[in-house]
């Protein structure tokens, strides 16, 4: 009896101490992954505060789309301008290329001189709720993305999770970027 009790007793223990390694070990996923995502979104905003034109004198932001941005910035404070390239790709991670400038007159190449994974678990497309969202000088949102010359406000929003199946549930990463190096337009 005092066997079969105690049996019961530490297979009850042992269930309970696995959920909550388990649950524990999630948690602390989820974390690093929103940890990460802050500072994806933090190095985005930073380097789209920076826009400026291409070495080239083209406007600062090349194109805009509702899960992409390309633009000008000195992303690594040297004399060069480089193009940036922010997107999503197919396994759920924020990726950042770089391209350098090459020639005089400068040029930038079809392929990245840099690529890094900027934050991971990004489930926007679950949502199907778009990255960013760009307004123009009056404040007013853009809706022809074909316009990136009017863009002057970038909103992003980053919807992170490890898992979606389970608890806890998604976080949504919310940054903006006023683009400060653009003269004022004269009315």
């Amino acid at each position: 009896m005092v066997i079969s009790l105690f049996t019961v007793v530490m297979l009850i223990i042992s269930q309970f101490s696995y959920n909550f390694y388990r649950q524990n070990e999630y948690a602390l996923e989820q974390s690093a992954a929103i940890q990460n995502g802050r500072r994806g979104v933090a190095t985005l905003v930073g380097d789209l505060r920076e826009a400026v034109p291409s070495q080239g004198g083209a406007y600062p932001i090349e194109t805009a789309e509702a899960n992409s941005i390309t633009f000008f910035s000195d992303i690594d404070r040297d004399e060069f301008v480089e193009r940036a390239y922010y997107y999503v790709n197919n396994q759920a991670q924020l990726i950042k290329e770089v391209t350098e400038p090459v020639g005089s007159p400068a040029t930038y190449s079809a392929s990245p001189t840099s690529t890094e994974i900027v934050a991971e678990y990004i489930i926007n497309d679950l949502f199907e709720k778009d990255i960013f969202t760009y307004f123009d000088d009056s404040g007013s949102e853009i809706d022809n993305l074909n316009d990136a010359d009017a863009v002057r406000f970038v909103e992003v929003n980053l919807i992170v999770n490890v898992d979606p199946a389970r608890q806890p549930e998604e976080f949504v990463l919310r940054s903006s970027a006023y683009l400060r190096n653009l003269q004022p337009t004269l009315q």
